[in-house]
């Protein structure tokens, strides 16, 4: 069977991907799976091909994910041909290859859209698909929202599932299972957020930190770490490259998160 999964959402596509993994090592551990990465390593596909032409008394079924497939490396490469082969020699056999791809393979790689290659396509949602998601992702980690807080989550994090996913993590963590009644100043909390990362004046950023910091006795890091999402996308690299500059300072032990936090504000 030959699975492809595309899309700009990459958390979506690894948790389906993810719930395929599971229900197998269920029935039958670890064994028969193979992650390759394809990233920049062709090499990374013929380990794969070497690990499904080697038979096992343990794993006569088996699994390999293609992560961060591209047309353009086997074009590149010129390994096309290999890769045609491979589905066709796979799209009725028992073992599963999963390829998963940030863009949809290009026309001239059309083996991938026979009828016997299974697909789907995880583009980013739109507004109420991601108000959808976020509450059913809360309610997996045992966390109730109501529309108000997953409104405020989504105007944070956008249609960023990874950092939604992430949040959601560290509010379940924190141990406020019912945080709408535990917490009444969450939605302070992302709409001070939201200040300190807008455009606004130098006192309403200095004023949505000290509001965090000092009222509301949040994490520093925390803070930091939710910073990502939220410039315009001409903005958005320079913005993350900064981030990650700061955050080396921090662990280099040259500035603290408050201090990256001023920073930023006054900037």
């Amino acid at each position: 069977m030959v699975l492809l999964f595309y899309g700009r959402d990459a958390f979506r596509r690894k948790q389906k991907i993810d719930e395929i993994l599971g229900a197998y090592r269920d029935k039958r551990g670890n064994l028969g799976v193979f992650k390759a990465d394809l990233e920049d390593n062709i090499e990374a596909f013929d380990e794969a091909i070497d690990f499904l032409k080697n038979q096992s008394l343990f794993d006569p079924l088996k699994i390999v994910v293609f992560k961060n497939f591209s047309s353009s490396l086997f074009k590149a490469s010129k390994r096309t041909k290999d890769l045609k082969e491979l589905i066709n020699l796979h799209k009725d056999s028992k073992d599963t290859l999963i390829f998963s791809a940030e863009t949809k393979p290009t026309a001239d790689f059309k083996f991938f859209f026979d009828e016997e290659v299974k697909s789907q396509e995880f583009e980013e949602l739109d507004d109420a698909g991601i108000l959808k998601f976020i509450k059913s992702e809360a309610l997996k980690r045992g966390l109730k929202l109501k529309d108000d807080q997953a409104f405020l989550i989504k105007e944070n994090f956008g249609s960023d599932t990874w950092s939604i996913s992430t949040e959601l993590d560290k509010l379940a963590l924190s141990g406020e299972k019912m945080f709408l009644e535990k917490r009444a100043d969450i939605p302070e909390y992302y709409q001070a957020l939201n200040i300190f990362k807008s455009n606004q004046s130098l006192g309403h950023r200095l004023w949505a930190l000290e509001s965090m910091l000092s009222e509301l006795k949040e994490d520093p890091a925390r803070i930091f770490n939710s910073l990502s999402y939220g410039r315009a996308p001409m903005e958005q690299k320079k913005w993350l490259d900064l981030l990650a500059d700061y955050d080396v300072a921090v662990k280099s032990g040259k500035l603290d998160y408050e201090e990256v936090l001023t920073d930023l504000a006054i900037d």
